[in-house]
């Protein structure tokens, strides 16, 4: 409805009336939409060029403008070319520049050659460049031209620039090529090893434990890092999508490796395969139609490395490293191929003695694989194969499974022992930084689950996987259990302290567990050592007619079978100690009766102890009423009138127990 009033009003044009407001006379322009200003009204007033004289001199370039009428933004905006000098040009070169820039130095190009200070020529210089002798000196400072220079300190003679010969400190731009400790040769330019020093720029080509190259920058002799390389742990089944640094779990999924000329394995596909390799070609065909050039068992290749379809680079390729036949020469009836998951390729001869396969299996005098060789001692110090020719981890093979699976078993027990050391050194530390029973009570269950898991490695559960078969597991390292026994120990003891009896029973128990592993693996130092721990604990919980039997006992084996010189000097020195305290007993016993009188009633008004702890004993009524000095030390003794001195205390240890 409004629209309509306005409509029948008259109110509702088409267009919009426009006048320019310096030209009003050429008329009213009628503008309906946004285009049509711009293209009738640019600048806000008509098509009309201004024309007016700028004060460089130049024309306007702008269409009729109502705004800046004084002409000061669009001089300051002019791009013509400028017809000005430079100030310091002793030709009268035209500026190159445009108007509403600075003219500056002249940069007009001389048609001619110029000689430098340093004796070379700079063929078309700029004006400016050469006017004068100040300033062929300073293009002299930038000359490019190659010369032959011996830097000093270091002695190199190399090509370098006139410019950086001339200089006030010539950079030596030579490779540093110092032979670093680190063995390495420093790749820094000389110069910056002078101000800097030297610094290694090579990466780690150390091989780790889990067959990857180490890859970090190098670091001399630290150990290197956890690798931070993809888990490689893979098989038909399943595969570890995390780092390798981490623990991961073999596979307990049947395992398919099988062949009618072999049978199958009959182990976990995670466990050291249990059945013999098999020699004969596979006869599976490709899809191009043509024989798998491959080796029973194994997964054919794609048709692009049929010894028939292949390509010439292919059927070129280097792939007997004995004879150095190539695939199109080799004869892959007696000798199949083994196609890596990396891509290169090898026959069976080349990568079963790379492999070192006969470390994995008995062969006979024709050749023939008879028997299982024991994996644990044979490959206690091998690392996982890798690729010949691009170091890539050998990995999804099934002829070489009984090895691989053993390498990544390994692998996964020693980081799995790894975590073990961190988490001991971890406890170790808490038991240093607390004394609260409670946190000390929540660590001990923290070790006993530890304890668990160690038992329970890597190998351990592929062991229960295959249902106890014979499977080549070694046991936890009996070094890791006697620490974690010693730990719960120490715990304990400390927990013992706190007044909580039970604890002491359950440290004399971790300790003699921990002495027979000790024992048992003959580890004379870890024995000697816990033997001493155990000796503290019971001189210091029980009663001394109780404990010195045993400790005594304990400490002569440390004296006698130990092999570390401070333990068992410890050991003399805690022995000592006891046969000491026993003699004081008997002495005490003996002067309990005095001239017939039994003073052994109550042992504390008799017998005390100097300020650096040397028993005495006082007659008659026990009570002090003379000073005296102490036979030992020279300490004063006794009091007077029945106060016995400060420093003084009555008896206590061996001599406390003596009247008990």
């Amino acid at each position: 409805p409004l629209i309509e009033i306005f409509e029948n009003a008259g109110n509702i044009v088409e267009s919009f009336p426009t006048v320019c407001q310096l030209h009003p006379n050429d008329g009213i322009s009628y503008c309906t939409t946004l285009q049509d200003f711009r293209i009738q009204r640019p600048n806000g007033g008509c098509c009309r060029p201004c024309n007016a004289r700028l004060s460089c001199g130049h024309a306007c370039p702008l269409m009729c403008h109502p705004t800046d009428r004084s002409h000061i933004v669009t001089h300051k905006q002019c791009t013509q070319p400028c017809r000005r000098i430079p100030l310091k040009c002793p030709h009268n070169h035209p500026c190159k520049r445009r108007c509403n820039e600075e003219c500056g130095p002249c940069l007009h190009v001389l048609d001619e050659e110029v000689i430098l200070p340093c004796g070379h020529t700079v063929t078309s210089p700029t004006c400016d460049s050469v006017c004068d002798a100040t300033s062929r000196k300073k293009l002299a400072k930038k000359c490019r031209e190659e010369v032959t220079f011996a830097f000093l300190p270091c002695n190199h003679r190399c090509t370098t620039t006139c410019a950086n010969m001339n200089s006030e400190h010539p950079v030596c731009p030579s490779i540093c090529g110092e032979t670093l400790a680190c063995g390495h040769k420093c790749q820094l330019r000389c110069s910056s090893c002078k101000t800097m020093g030297h610094s290694c720029e090579q990466k780690c080509e150390r091989t780790l434990f889990c067959g990857h190259v180490c890859g970090r920058p190098c670091h001399g002799d630290e150990k290197c890092p956890p690798c931070n390389n993809k888990c490689e742990v893979a098989c038909e089944h399943s595969m570890c999508s995390g780092k390798c640094r981490n623990v991961c779990s073999s596979c307990v999924e049947e395992c398919d490796w099988q062949c009618e000329h072999e049978g199958s394995c009959s182990l976990v596909c995670g466990a050291p395969c249990n059945r013999f390799p098999c020699n004969k070609r596979c006869n599976k065909f490709l899809r191009c139609g043509h024989q798998c050039p491959s080796v029973c068992g194994e997964h054919c290749p794609s048709e692009e490395f049929c010894i028939q379809c292949c390509s010439d680079s292919v059927r070129d390729e280097i792939v007997d490293m004995i004879e150095f036949k190539s695939y199109g020469e080799h004869d892959i009836d007696s000798d199949p191929i083994i196609f890596l998951k990396c891509g290169h390729f090898y026959p069976i001869s080349t990568l079963d003695g790379h492999m070192e396969l006969l470390k994995a299996y008995e062969v006979d005098t024709n050749g023939n694989f008879k028997d299982l060789k024991p994996l644990a001692s044979g490959l206690d110090a091998s690392k996982p194969k890798a690729c010949p020719n691009c170091r890539s981890i050998v990995s999804s093979v099934k002829r070489y499974g009984r090895l691989i699976s053993f390498y990544r078993l390994r692998s996964l027990e020693m980081k799995h022992m790894i975590r073990f050391n961190i988490e001991i050194q971890k406890y170790s530390q808490v038991f240093e930084d607390t004394d609260d029973a409670g946190k000390l009570e929540k660590v001990v269950d923290k070790i006993v689950r530890l304890e668990n898991d160690l038992k329970m490695g890597p190998m351990m559960k592929v062991y229960e996987a295959c249902a106890g078969q014979d499977v080549d597991v070694k046991p936890p390292p009996v070094d890791s259990l006697i620490k974690l026994k010693m730990l719960y120990a120490m715990y304990a003891g400390k927990l013992v302290r706190e007044s909580r009896d039970n604890w002491y029973g359950k440290a004399s128990k971790a300790y003699d567990e921990a002495i027979r592993l000790a024992d048992a693996s003959d580890s004379r130092k870890s024995g000697s050592q816990l033997r001493i721990n155990y000796s503290k604990l019971m001189l210091t919980w029980l009663a001394n007619s109780d404990a010195k039997p045993k400790v005594i006992s304990l400490l002569e084996w440390v004296i006698t079978e130990g092999v570390d010189d401070e333990l068992k000097k410890e050991a003399r020195a805690m022995k000592e100690s006891c046969e000491r305290d026993n003699i004081i007993r008997e002495v005490v016993k003996a002067m309990n009766v005095v001239h017939g009188y039994d003073y052994g009633g109550g042992w504390s008004s008799h017998w005390y102890e100097c300020p650096n702890g040397h028993p005495y004993f006082i007659g008659e009524c026990g009570g002090a009423m003379e000073v005296g000095r102490c036979m030992e030390c020279g300490a004063e003794v006794g009091g007077s009138s029945h106060q016995l001195l400060g420093t003084n205390r009555p008896a206590g240890g061996a001599v406390a127990d003596a009247m008990l």
